[in-house]
């Protein structure tokens, strides 16, 4: 199992991760596009319970999704940094900021989502797994 820590910009928010990612992605919703400053969002989730806050309190910023669905972004009220997001879709994970993980460089982009989205000149990461949309849905169970 990993360890991983991070922060923001400034360090007034620290925080640390103990497992391995579920996920490593790039969402390209309009959202997260202006969220970013016109890049895709460079994720990494994580299970909800491998998450813990060390230093400071970072502020939170909620709206629907285009889904419906919540999303709360959480930042540094100093520096501004994006930290972290919870998706009401997935109640069990925390979706990281890559950028905010110390050592971001193992978080190789796995899948692009939301790429119909994404502006005509991005570049897509070659043999990364792209979605028009959202992911799709896990296949039904036989019954």
């Amino acid at each position: 199992m990993a360890r991983f820590d991070g922060g923001c910009l400034c360090g007034a928010i620290r925080f640390s991760l103990d497992g391995d990612s579920r996920m490593n992605l790039a969402c390209h919703c309009s959202d997260c596009t202006r969220y970013n400053g016109g890049a895709p969002a460079y994720e990494a989730v994580f299970e909800r319970t491998a998450f813990q806050l060390t230093r400071g309190s970072p502020r939170e910023y909620a709206i629907k999704g285009d889904s419906g669905r919540g999303i709360v972004r959480h930042f540094c009220a100093e520096c501004g940094a994006p930290l972290y997001v919870h998706l009401e879709k997935l109640p069990r994970h925390i979706v990281m900021a890559a950028g905010a993980i110390d050592d971001f460089d193992s978080f190789a982009v796995k899948a692009h989502i939301f790429a119909a989205s994404a502006p005509a000149w991005h570049m897509f990461v070659p043999g990364a797994d792209t979605f028009p949309g959202d992911f799709p849905p896990p296949p039904a169970k036989a019954s």
